[in-house]
């Protein structure tokens, strides 16, 4: 049996939040919306901590009694438009920024100031940018557009870099394949040169290099398609995996999540991985290829299973979009946001998606965005048009027979 509680309304905003991602680590969200910033929550456990801002500067957005603050905003100086995207670095050092304005900005603690500096602007696509990722080495980062392509950029960091020193970084692709907008872009978990991609034509991508990559040099590096996924019949908005990449779940406009699983893999346990868990490689290594993963050829995914049916407020002329998707790695436990104001809770189970829980009106409008925070305590957090964070908990209760 599952239990879902509602632990505390983090912060408010005046404005839609459209995004929210977790640190790797720490219990730190950031969040994005119609704003030119992106909002740095901190938990005040994290009030020893060298990140941890010296005053409460940003009050008037905390919630009554939260045990979270609005430690920091910053990016309205260098970008123009709304801030669509936001995602920490594996090694959660840094954190980028995608903007309607066509950049991606990122950025860095600056200890002696207490600021956050920018260290580069990545420039390429022509439209807004509506989705972003960093590979798990920190090695490449992946830009998606209004304009059709994605953008594919390494970063030349040396190892004496100073700290909060510009970097510069360096377009490997601009891949064109889909027909329309495209809305997600996310890396393999596993495979740290495999790309996936979400969009307005109903279909999702995956990419990889052109050849078989033999040593740990990134240079002359060319992704092509390796294979379409075609199963929604409306824009697919996200995707999330499990732990390993065998299995992916997407969700749509058209009401569904899709499971799929890659031809040749493995069943898994969902346990609690420990001192197991996959770790993001040290900044002085994290900028070669492993090709323990890399080299290996990710097989097609195959669709095992959809659900659809599930949502508040649907009748037979309109049923709400689900916008957001994210699978916790250490629990056998999906959440899905969606345009019915609802969080909608899933279980993987035989390679089928089972439904476990449903909570109506969790938000007052449109939910955007789903993050578990990677605390191992089943907490997740989501946001959307209210300007609402709020935190919630998952158990699972056994049941005596």
């Amino acid at each position: 049996m599952l239990n879902v509680r509602r632990l505390d309304c983090i912060g408010t905003l005046d404005h839609i939040i459209w995004n929210i991602c977790t640190h790797p680590n720490l219990p730190i969200i950031a969040s994005c919306g119609e704003s030119h910033n992106i909002s740095l929550w901190f938990s005040k456990s994290l009030n020893k901590h060298l990140w941890y801002p010296k005053d409460d500067s940003f009050s008037k957005y905390n919630s009554k009694n939260s045990d979270w603050i609005l430690a920091y905003q910053f990016g309205d100086i260098n970008h123009k438009k709304t801030i669509r995207r936001v995602c920490w670095s594996p090694c959660g050092n840094m954190i980028i920024a995608g903007s309607f304005d066509g950049t991606a900005s990122i950025w860095e603690f600056v200890p002696s100031t207490k600021v956050w500096n920018c260290i580069s602007i990545l420039q390429g696509p022509e439209n807004e940018i509506k989705g972003i990722d960093w590979n798990k080495y920190n090695n490449f980062i992946a830009l998606c557009s209004r304009d059709r392509s994605i953008w594919i950029f390494s970063l030349v960091i040396e190892s004496r870099r100073a700290h909060s020193s510009q970097i510069e970084s360096e377009c490997h692709s601009v891949l064109i394949g889909h027909t329309q907008d495209i809305k997600t872009v996310k890396w393999h978990p596993t495979n740290s040169l495999v790309l996936f991609s979400c969009s307005y034509d109903n279909t999702i991508i995956i990419w990889g290099p052109e050849v078989p990559i033999s040593n740990f040099e990134n240079q002359n590096i060319e992704w092509i398609k390796w294979y379409v996924l075609e199963g929604h019949s409306s824009t697919v908005w996200d995707i999330t995996f499990d732990l390993t990449g065998n299995y992916c779940i997407t969700c749509s406009d058209d009401s569904s999540l899709i499971l799929w699983k890659a031809k040749k893999s493995h069943n898994i346990n969902f346990t609690n991985p420990g001192k197991n868990i996959i770790k993001s490689a040290t900044m002085n290594t994290s900028f070669r290829i492993l090709t323990e993963n890399s080299t290996q050829v990710v097989n097609n995914y195959l669709q095992k299973s959809s659900y659809s049916g599930f949502l508040f407020h649907g009748d037979n002329e309109y049923s709400p979009p689900i916008y957001s998707v994210d699978w916790c790695q250490y629990l056998n436990c999906i959440v899905a946001g969606s345009g019915d104001n609802g969080l909608h809770l899933f279980s993987l189970s035989k390679d089928k998606l089972k439904h476990l829980k449903s909570i109506e009106d969790a938000h007052k409008n449109d939910i955007n965005s789903v993050s578990w925070l990677h605390d191992n305590n089943g907490k997740f957090v989501s946001a959307g048009d209210d300007g609402n964070i709020i935190l919630w908990e998952v158990t699972f209760i056994e049941i005596e027979e």
